[in-house]
Order: structure tokens, then C-alpha cells, then sequence
């Protein structure tokens, strides 16, 4: 990690992590709470079955993930949220084993590729890009509040709809 830590962002940013090892998700994790992020982890990814973003708010701020998910790869799932019109501003997708055209396909979707083993200094870089004001001015939406039933899913690793 480097020595010297950015400065902490001026408002709570959300981020959900998906990442099936534990010990890369926990690292992302901890990075991004030392830059002042609201962390939700994932060991697997789930898509949405419907997008709970409307024009005026969004479920999180960025979503990264690692490419080699059990049950579906993580690609496919960032490709499936940018067919539902998810809104979130910021993807990243994490391999350790990239081919042209996954990369190809990463860049044509917009999302940030990284390679594993993970960089950090990289993942700080196109954080405090993430981060700029003016990149993201929206409103979360309120989905973790619904229900009782959304923030015990999130404490189990379960996305909003239950899976």
C-alpha cells in the first residue's frame, strides 16, 4: 500500500465488491474504506432481475468485480446491470488472466479493467478519478432501507432481491 494515503473523499461513496477470494476482496475492501467508501462484499454475483436505479438515484456509486466469479463471470455480469440501464457510474472488473477480447469487451462496456495480482496504486488512481466532484452528483437510492429483510441479505452476502 503506499505510504501516503489520498485524501478522504467529501462524501460517503457506496461500493459493492464481488470477488469469490477472500483475501482480494478483503484487501479491495480495506482500501476502500481507509478512502471513506460504504463497502458492501459479495463472494458471488447475482444479477439484478430488475434495476432498483431510477432516473433520479442509483443503487451504488461503483461496482468491482473479479472476472472469475462461480456461476457466472463477473463481465457478463457488469454487461447484464449496462442492459438493465443500471446506472451506476463506475465498474471495474478485476482477471488475472485477461484475453483480447475480454478486454475488448471490458473497454466497449466502459468498465475499467485491472490486472490481477491487483495493483494498488492503479485501483487508488482510477479511485480518486471515481471520486472527483462532478463525476458522480447524484442521489443513492434508499433500497438497503425497504426492509429489515434488505440489510440482513447485505449482512449475509445476498444482493437486495434475495439471491
Amino acid at each position: 500500500m503506499p505510504d501516503q494515503m489520498p485524501p478522504v473523499p467529501s462524501r460517503n461513496w457506496r461500493t459493492f465488491v464481488f470477488d469469490d477470494d477472500d483475501g482480494v476482496r478483503s484487501l479491495v475492501e480495506r482500501v476502500l474504506l481507509r478512502r471513506g467508501h460504504a463497502v458492501s462484499t459479495f463472494a458471488k454475483v447475482s444479477p439484478c432481475t430488475h434495476c432498483r436505479c431510477d432516473d433520479s438515484s442509483r443503487c451504488a456509486d461503483i461496482i468491482i468485480s473479479d472476472i472469475a466469479m462461480p456461476g457466472m463471470n463477473g463481465l457478463d455480469f457488469l454487461a447484464h446491470q449496462r442492459d438493465l440501464e443500471c446506472n451506476v457510474a463506475h465498474l471495474g472488473l478485476m482477471s488475472g488472466s485477461w484475453t483480447a477480447d475480454t478486454w475488448e469487451r471490458a473497454q466497449e462496456l466502459n468498465i475499467q479493467p485491472f490486472h490481477k495480482p491487483l495493483d494498488l496504486d492503479m485501483l487508488q488512481f482510477w479511485l480518486a478519478f471515481c471520486e472527483e466532484p462532478g463525476q458522480t452528483e447524484r442521489k443513492l437510492a434508499p433500497w438497503y432501507e425497504r426492509d429489515a429483510q434488505s440489510a440482513k441479505d447485505l449482512d449475509r452476502g445476498t444482493l437486495p432481491d434475495g439471491r
